[in-house]
């Protein structure tokens, strides 16, 4: 697309009241979003969008789309119209699909089989190992994993992702460059340099406001073939996305737990009434979606190698394995390693399969 008309597309969407539907309704009438912007006298005399005429006429809205583009172009962050290739196909089948994507990083949003795997902030022990063995089990698959960087489930799936090398797909509620939470900040420039990718329909220096999240909950389960429920309380951003995902006709998978556990209340109820399909390994995902293996990958085990490590994460490591499922806070205490290189070391270690979270900030050797 060419860049004018981005800006034009990009002016237009940030007139008030302009929904999605309006946008698109609005480029397709006239074309182009070049042609809307360059022949106002048409525009004026279609009463419906009378409103419309009178901001455009203000031209003030060109103005303030070129400098957003421009400051995303500085960035090296991609501004994805829902008129470009590069917009998920998926996402364009959705009745309130985003007029815009931000993109941070190379991965394409379009070539392989996307898996959301998603669930409670406050993950139990099971639900990690639950996370683990779905994510090794679809490996071979072809996949891209997604979810939503938040604490417990979803920056599990993350990281077990780039543990088994697999692409992963981050979508956030705000900036795609200050990731909310903070403390995930590491894991995502981890996820851009190993090929996968930030993504959310507000711009840079958007605050990842309550509001936002539900929002971003709808975008989950469109860029998704499948949608994976591990953990979740009845009312929970994870059943909003479940819920969105039957609405857009995926197919949502949940794995059952206990009646009396919290976290399993949602799960169950998503089964209970024939809105997933109860999930027990990544073989009921891939009979169901009839995939195939990718001939490329193999299945060959990561072997810890403690050999090569500096004395730092030696350090770390022999702490880990002194004090199993040790905190974050009293490995800082045993080493004297600065917090920051401490967390940066922890997580190259749990890239290299070496050691891995636990809920709580605690730690244990894999």
């Amino acid at each position: 697309m060419k860049r004018q008309e981005k800006i034009f597309q990009l002016a237009l969407h940030l007139i008030p009241n302009v929904g999605f539907k309006m946008w698109k309704e609005l480029i397709s009438e006239f074309n182009t979003a070049t042609d809307l912007f360059t022949n106002l006298q048409e525009l004026r005399h279609l009463k419906k969008y009378k409103d419309i005429y009178e901001y455009i006429i203000k031209k003030t809205f060109v103005e303030d789309a070129e400098a957003l583009l421009l400051k995303h172009e500085k960035e090296n962050i991609q501004v994805i119209s829902f008129f470009d290739e590069e917009y998920p196909y998926r996402l364009k089948q959705i009745p309130n699909a985003p007029c815009f994507l931000y993109k941070n990083g190379n991965l394409d949003l379009n070539n392989k089989n996307f898996v959301a795997i998603i669930g409670t902030r406050s993950s139990s022990r099971d639900a990690e190992k639950l996370v683990k063995k779905v994510v090794e089990g679809l490996k071979n698959y072809n996949i891209v994993i997604v979810s939503g960087m938040a604490y417990g489930v979803d920056i599990l799936a993350h990281k077990y992702s780039l543990v088994n090398e697999i692409d992963t797909l981050g979508i956030v509620a705000g900036d795609v460059k200050k990731i909310y939470p903070q403390y995930h900040r590491p894991v995502c420039r981890e996820i851009i340099a190993s090929g996968g990718a930030m993504i959310s329909e507000s711009p840079l220096g958007t605050v990842a406001e309550n509001f936002l999240f539900p929002a971003r909950n709808r975008i989950i389960a469109g860029c998704s073939d499948v949608v994976v429920v591990v953990e979740a309380g009845k009312k929970s951003g994870a059943i909003i996305t479940a819920n969105c995902a039957n609405e857009y006709d995926r197919e949502v998978f949940a794995i059952p737990g206990s009646i009396f556990a919290e976290t399993s209340v949602g799960c169950n109820e998503l089964i209970k009434n024939n809105k997933a399909h109860l999930l027990t390994c990544a073989e009921d995902i891939v009979e169901m979606m009839n995939w195939e293996q990718d001939s490329c990958k193999k299945n060959l085990p990561k072997e810890n190698n403690f050999e090569n490590l500096d004395s730092d994460s030696r350090s770390i490591v022999e702490t880990i394995k002194k004090y199993p499922e040790i905190s974050l806070d009293e490995i800082f205490d045993k080493t004297n390693i600065n917090s920051a290189k401490l967390s940066a070391i922890l997580l190259e270690l749990e890239m290299e399969n070496i050691v891995e979270t636990l809920p709580g900030d605690r730690y244990r050797l894999v």
